[in-house]
């Protein structure tokens, strides 16, 4: 019997790459979370260093200079914010994007699967049909033999 041959081979594997190229994407888009998120958690840490630390002593130009510092450790933390919002909605798209490519990769290997095991059923039965064959051709021999 000829070898097992999957009829949608190529599209099989073509499925596969687009799998692995949504899983790299996926991958990539949450190193960047985690980069905006390092960088938000060192805003955020500076903020509250800058608020933790009192002047040893007060001098009057001192205090708007750090005012307006905080201000923009704010504005800062608030654009990462809407950063990460931005990366993580992103992340949300790539995670479906793998989902759905998987899928899509899993149902043809379903298929291919179910041809494999077709194709095995229908050997095995060539097989026991040729086995079959073989006894009844000796049966029918030893039979004229005698």
């Amino acid at each position: 019997m000829k070898r097992f041959k999957f009829r949608f081979e190529a599209v099989l594997k073509h499925r596969a790459v687009i799998e692995e190229l949504r899983m790299h994407e996926y991958v990539r888009i949450q190193d960047e979370l985690a980069i905006c998120e390092a960088r938000l958690a060192g805003c955020r840490d500076q903020y509250a260093r800058t608020i933790a630390e009192r002047p040893a002593k007060i001098d009057f130009e001192d205090i708007p200079r750090r005012e307006r510092y905080l201000d923009v450790l704010n504005a800062r933390i608030a654009q990462e914010e809407r950063l990460r919002e931005g990366i993580a909605a992103r992340l949300d798209d790539a995670r479906t994007a793998l989902i759905a490519a998987r899928q899509a990769r899993e149902a043809l290997k379903r298929i291919r699967e179910a041809d494999q095991a077709e194709h095995l059923r229908l050997a095995l039965l060539a097989e026991q049909n040729a086995l079959d064959e073989m006894s009844s051709q000796r049966y029918r021999r030893a039979q004229a033999a005698r």
